[in-house]
């Protein structure tokens, strides 16, 4: 059987996002989401923290149009990352690589938008301008 590593939460930022480049160039933006679970109403309900990392054209569209409390869908893949303390100590997290992402709150806004040239549109090839897909609608039949 074959191993599957795969990953979809919908939540909110808990901090702005921040785009990084690395040595080569290449951009990444890290970010946290929040994502509430409700329990019922005899049970207490819990809230999960997600630390998520994007690459490329994704983490420059990510880190202009999100910003802290947005609603974010991630989908993506989980991987353990692995380090020494200054004490020596094995320490490791796991964070979601973002693969695909939507905006759950309708258009971002540009007021909370990171300063920059316009980018590609990782998703349909066209400069963003600022029109966005609809939002996800949980309405749907499928």
């Amino acid at each position: 059987m074959a191993n599957i590593n795969k990953t979809i939460i919908k939540g909110n930022l808990t901090r702005d996002p921040e785009l990084k480049s690395t040595n080569t160039g290449t951009y990444l933006c890290t970010f946290s989401v929040a994502v509430n679970s409700y329990q019922g109403k005899d049970k207490e309900d819990y809230v999960s923290f997600f630390d998520c990392t994007a690459w490329g054209k994704r983490a420059e569209v990510m880190s202009k149009y999100l910003a802290k409390g947005k609603p974010v869908i991630i989908e993506g893949n989980l991987r353990q990352q692995r380090w020494e303390d200054a004490d020596g100590k094995s320490r490791s997290k796991v964070v979601i690589y973002v693969d695909n992402f939507e905006f759950a709150g309708g258009k971002p806004d540009d007021n909370n938008a990171s300063t920059g040239n316009a980018v590609q549109d990782d998703f349909h090839g066209e400069p963003a301008t600022g029109e966005f897909p609809e939002p996800f609608n949980d309405d749907i039949p499928f």
